[in-house]
């Protein structure tokens, strides 16, 4: 998957000196540099970076391409920006140097990590129909606030649709950042104890960078499918500004239990893990029902089934296994990192990674069993049975943080 290492901060005070200032500026400048580098070593396919370059009025800049870019021409651009996006990519469609990302128009810029094959059309990358279709939906919207317009036409893309995504969006003009992920991307928010300094990254091995700067930081998590707004003016907030509603399975065929749809649903749906086997009814029954046991035991049955449906899904172009360096097509689908099937075999970390992933289904499946029964049902032209009803009841607001 594509690496997103995003920096968000209060800019430099004008009252402080200008030795001081240019320290500040500098370590920011060298984390910027580690970070994205550490990042490109394993995502090489693009790199790219917008500075939102606040002195300049709605001219940010915007630099990308095949290669790693060179950031010492933009110290400047750096001291002055407040939001700072940058994407390593690895190209799973579109794969010419045009689709690397961040895109960006004269309102909004973009950039995403993950998959999303329903926005895959001809040659272009899902991203990048993406972003033409986000900024379509804003502008057909007729709600009042910008913020509305752009929440509204995030939910129109997204509702109910499957894939793994992490979505970053900046808006020019209100001169804030959106960001929404889907339960199977992963993310990691580190903010200054004096909210002040923000960095947000799907890379958790770049966090080692944080020791530049001599100030504490702290670790938090977001919610999946609530649509954030991050702004920065004496400090940094973030607060929910909205919610996606999530995919659901809906069989053709209505069971009062549910129990006989079970074997049925997609398994990278339900737990982020891709059924590149195909396997029949009889194995993903098996599977599942491992997924919901309180208590998981390691019996070669079960792990020749995991091993078939978590191992990877291949991609077209190589990278390099984190453990061994060797060049190879596969991607670990929960951790989404390169591993080969030799150290994927030998490795004992990888085990802890299946107990991880056997986890996260079962705590998934419990609580979307929870919330499938809240879910109204519509009984008109739909049977005895009725049929569900994909709108979800209203949830109480959730406070900024």
């Amino acid at each position: 998957m594509c690496n997103l290492n995003i920096i968000i901060k209060k800019r430099c005070s004008n009252d402080i000196s200008k030795v001081k200032k240019s320290l500040e500026v500098a370590k920011i400048y060298s984390f910027l540099c580690g970070v994205t580098r550490n990042s490109f070593e394993l995502n090489d396919e693009g790199d790219g970076i917008y500075l939102s370059n606040e002195d300049k009025k709605d001219k940010g800049v915007l630099i990308k391409g095949k290669k790693k870019r060179n950031y010492d021409n933009m110290i400047c651009s750096i001291r002055d920006s407040s939001f700072i996006i940058t994407h390593q990519r690895i190209a799973t469609s579109g794969k010419t140097a045009e689709y690397t990302q961040p895109f960006e128009n004269v309102e909004f810029v973009l950039a995403h990590n993950g998959v999303m094959l329903e926005f895959v059309e001809e040659n272009h990358s899902d991203t990048y129909v993406f972003f033409n279709k986000f900024v379509k939906e804003f502008k057909k919207s007729g709600r009042k606030t910008r913020s509305r317009k752009v929440v509204g036409a995030i939910k129109k893309l997204l509702d109910g649709k499957s894939g793994l995504f992490s979505i970053v969006i900046y808006d020019k003009k209100e001169k804030a950042m959106y960001y929404f992920k889907n339960s199977y991307a992963r993310i990691s928010f580190h903010r200054s104890t004096q909210k002040k300094f923000l960095y947000i990254s799907t890379n958790d091995d770049n966090n080692i960078f944080l020791k530049i700067f001599p100030q504490k930081f702290e670790e938090f998590d977001i919610d999946a499918r609530t649509i954030y707004k991050i702004t920065v003016n004496d400090k940094i907030k973030i607060y929910p500004v909205g919610e996606i509603v999530d995919y659901v399975f809906v069989s053709n065929v209505v069971d009062t239990d549910n129990e006989r749809n079970d074997n049925k649903m997609d398994l990278s749906k339900f737990c982020g893990i891709n059924d590149t086997q195909n396997l029949d009814a009889e194995d993903q029954e098996n599977f599942l029902d491992q997924c919901r046991r309180d208590d998981y035991e390691e019996d070669d049955v079960i792990l020749d089934n995991i091993k078939q449906t978590y191992q990877t899904f291949v991609t077209a172009n190589a990278g390099y296994c984190r453990f061994c360096s060797v060049k190879t097509y596969n991607i670990e689908s929960v951790t989404s990192r390169r591993v080969c099937d030799e150290c994927y075999i030998k490795n004992s970390e990888l085990d802890e990674d299946i107990q991880d992933a056997l986890d996260y289904a079962r705590d998934w499946k419990q609580k979307n069993t929870e919330k499938n029964r809240k879910r109204k049902v519509n009984t008109k032209g739909g049977g005895k049975n009725g049929v569900r009803d994909r709108k979800q009841i209203a949830q109480t607001p959730k406070q900024s943080f």
